[in-house]
């Protein structure tokens, strides 16, 4: 395994493709959601009540799946090479138990760390996504599992994890993975206290790593995105 965090050769977008990603970072965090936010209200929704908020996310996971299918469909491609006569599945497996170990040591230190700071512990970005899974199981359950993956992975292990890994593997780590966290807890900034966030932002560090090692030891985004649809379907059959 210690050689594999050295692995450099992963398949990685090109210039161009690393440009456009940029642009679709934007659209990612800001273009998406407001475009949403201005047009959903237009058609009779209202964003404030559970079924227009549901259908803002579900349609913001279903718009940035297609954006990256359209930016990133070459890389996707090139990147099924490397998979050939490598075990996909094997090593997705091992990155999946790699996984858990860490999420259970994290949750030791989460259980110690919320214990010393008074506070209990609590996911917004999970409870968010049971409520929409309760009132829209299938659309909801599609996105998480199949969208969500796809995008998030092509753009942090794609756009940014790739670039880094090919000059500093550890840096490629440490940017991903924090960005990872900050991607599933900066929208409720303010809201949370900055204890609670911060415990929240602790649970999303095993995953960050595992899906980073996975990238490397296949060399391709799809042994990323497997893995993270796998995370995601325990999570919401769990949820369900």
């Amino acid at each position: 395994m210690r050689e594999t965090f050295r692995e450099r050769d992963v398949v990685a977008p090109t210039k161009i493709e690393l440009l456009c990603g940029l642009g679709c970072w934007l659209l990612y965090l800001s273009g998406i959601p407001e475009l949403l936010r201005w047009l959903l209200p237009l058609l009779g929704f209202d964003l404030a009540g559970v079924r227009g908020a549901s259908f803002a996310q579900i349609a913001a996971f279903v718009l940035d799946f297609i954006v990256i299918l359209l930016v990133f469909r070459k890389f996707l491609w090139r990147s099924v090479q490397p998979l050939k006569g490598k075990r996909l599945f094997s090593t997705v497996l091992r990155g999946f138990v790699f996984y858990w170990l860490l999420a259970y040591l994290v949750s030791l230190l989460i259980m110690f760390l919320s214990v010393g700071m008074d506070v209990m512990p609590e996911n917004r970005n999970n409870e968010a996504i049971g409520t929409i899974l309760t009132n829209y199981t299938l659309p909801m359950a599609i996105s998480t599992v199949i969208f969500a993956p796809v995008t998030e992975e092509c753009l942090v292990r794609g756009v940014l994890f790739a670039p880094f890994c090919r000059h500093k593997p550890w840096v490629a780590y440490l940017v991903t993975t924090v960005l990872f966290g900050l991607l599933h807890t900066f929208q409720y900034i303010g809201v949370q206290p900055w204890s609670v966030l911060a415990l929240s932002f602790l649970q999303y560090l095993p995953a960050g790593i595992a899906l980073g090692w996975v990238y490397q030891r296949t060399r391709s985004i799809w042994g990323a995105i497997v893995l993270h649809s796998l995370i995601n379907l325990v999570a919401v059959v769990a949820m369900v």
